[in-house]
């Protein structure tokens, strides 16, 4: 039998280039707009744009229930269609609990608890990021069951060209507030999973039409982790890695919560970039060994692991040495903060750029629990952290450097755990 592996890597390594390619035509167009942006619309209304972004990271990473990370996993196509089926009907599900509570609780929240009245209005339109987000999750994972990663290439060149495009010429026509950022993030979302959703139907259509409504149900009861387990685990993990805008707009205000949310877009770049484009293929092909050549997951892992570091670290070391002159120099001085923020978020974005794409290994083998051990260890220090500095009195930069270092202990651990799950689930097949 010929050895699939030198194909495997080939194709994981072509994919990866795809997919990296396509963020960074993204990633490059946000950059470039950046500091326009930032100096026609100033930190407020980032600020407010950055609670609009807290709320829609919060919760849209779980509108799918996770299911979009479940497709790939069955054996039979048949069954890949039912969870696919699954995912979109608790995307709506999600969409619509998502926008009666936007409407009983958004204004109060924004105006009592979070002191930004500027981000009430903009909350209801996150039910249509919510649409978006989950859609986006499901048929992503149709599209790495199938190894169609021009698709995924093509969804992400067209959210980053609408999002970028509507933001700059909506910022220059009003010059102020947050609307054109939310509605850059709104538009080009939709119109990405628009352009995907078209590719899926003229493929799955028929099969999809011919699900019983017993299969759905099934397709949800087979995937109970991921909807029980996985989707209260990520729903932690997001409020985590969001709850630092909340705090920093209800303690330090909205600007201090707009210099976090312009510096987090920048330690975005190489995130996106880097981690989830590297994420993506990582999932395809540990799903794919996890199903026929267990004992083939270590040597995947690892090789990833190195690879991502040594890009890791650089990155880090860019981002210390030259986040505050970048940013007072790009974004001018008022933003100098930011890049402040930056210096001390690379302690912790080396560590960060390895674990994301590597946490994927919990939900994939089936370890959600430890993802959500995790989830509430990173919450609760991450809290902590952020009420310690407000109580010494420390501005918000050091709140953030005290995140910063957190950020780098716990997302070490997470790697750890990752490979302690490998190690499980390929001796257990041996």
């Amino acid at each position: 039998m010929t050895d699939p592996r030198p194909k495997a890597a080939g194709m994981r390594g072509g994919s990866t280039a795809q997919l990296m390619g396509s963020t960074a035509l993204g990633q490059l167009l946000g950059l470039a707009i950046a500091p326009i942006l930032g100096r026609w619309l100033g930190p407020a209304a980032f600020g407010a744009f950055g609670v609009y972004l807290a709320v829609l990271g919060s919760l849209g990473g779980a509108a799918s229930w996770r299911l979009g990370l479940a497709v790939p996993v069955p054996m039979r196509e048949e069954d890949a269609s039912a969870v696919l089926a699954a995912g979109v009907l608790a995307t709506l599900l999600s969409t619509v609990v998502i926008t009666i509570a936007v409407a009983l609780v958004g204004s109060h929240a924004a105006n009592a608890w979070l002191d930004a009245p500027d981000a009430a209005p903009l909350l209801w339109l996150i039910p249509a990021s919510i649409l978006g987000v989950g859609l986006t999750d499901v048929l992503s994972g149709w599209c790495l069951r199938h190894r169609e990663f021009p698709a995924l290439v093509r969804q992400r060149v067209v959210r980053a060209v609408g999002t970028s495009g509507w933001q700059f010429v909506h910022a220059l026509v009003l010059r102020s507030g947050a609307w054109p950022l939310v509605w850059g993030e709104v538009i080009g979302r939709l119109a990405s999973v628009t352009a995907m959703a078209r590719l899926i139907w003229r493929r799955e259509g028929q099969r999809l039409r011919a699900l019983r409504w017993a299969e759905i149900r099934a397709a949800f009861a087979s995937q109970r982790e991921f909807v029980a387990v996985a989707t209260p685990a990520h729903l932690l993990n997001q409020l985590g890695q969001w709850v630092p805008v909340f705090l920093l707009a209800s303690w330090w205000g909205p600007a201090a919560a707009g210099l976090y949310v312009v510096g987090q877009r920048v330690i975005g770049i190489p995130i996106g970039l880097i981690g989830d484009s590297a994420g993506q293929v990582y999932i395809a092909d540990l799903a794919e060994r996890a199903r026929v050549a267990p004992a083939r997951m270590r040597p995947l892992f690892r090789e990833t692991v190195l690879s991502l570091g040594r890009l890791a670290a650089l990155t880090a070391v860019v981002l210390i040495l030259l986040g505050p002159i970048g940013f007072a120099l790009g974004f001018g001085a008022e933003w100098r903060d930011a890049g402040r923020m930056v210096r001390w978020q690379g302690i912790a974005l080396a560590a960060q750029l390895v674990a994301i794409p590597m946490a994927h290994t919990l939900v994939v083998l089936r370890f959600q629990r430890r993802q959500l051990v995790w989830d509430i260890l990173r919450l609760i220090a991450t809290v902590a952290g952020f009420t310690w500095a407000r109580v010494a009195g420390w501005d918000a930069v050091g709140a953030v450097a005290v995140h910063g270092v957190l950020g780098a202990v716990l997302y070490g651990g997470l790697t750890y755990a990752s490979w302690r799950a490998v190690r499980a689930r390929a001796d257990a097949s041996a």
